[in-house]
């Protein structure tokens, strides 16, 4: 997650740095945690998923109540990082126990 932070606070990373290569950079940071531990992972995910889309929800309400100058990428980033991990979450159940 920590990657993530310092490419969104480098404007001249983030041209070069799309929402796909992020969501897909989640999608396999979570699948290595599963790898390594089932129980941590699926806490991880859950956890993230829940942090992510309380502060995606803040931060369309306040959007909402006055409008500022929060970039779209915010919105799209915020998203994929609720989307990831839910997707991992919802596979790898679906793959059964290991």
């Amino acid at each position: 997650m920590y990657i993530f932070c310092l490419s969104l606070s480098n404007p001249a990373l983030m041209k070069n740095i799309g929402i796909r290569e992020i969501f897909l950079l989640q999608v396999i940071l979570y699948l290595l945690a599963w790898a390594a531990s089932r129980y941590l992972a699926q806490l991880l995910a859950v956890l993230f998923a829940s942090i992510t889309l309380l502060l995606t929800l803040i931060a369309l309400v306040a959007e909402g109540l006055e409008p500022s100058r929060i970039p779209r990428f915010y919105f799209q980033f915020m998203l994929a990082s609720f989307v990831a991990p839910l997707l991992v979450l919802v596979v790898m159940w679906a793959l059964g126990p290991a």
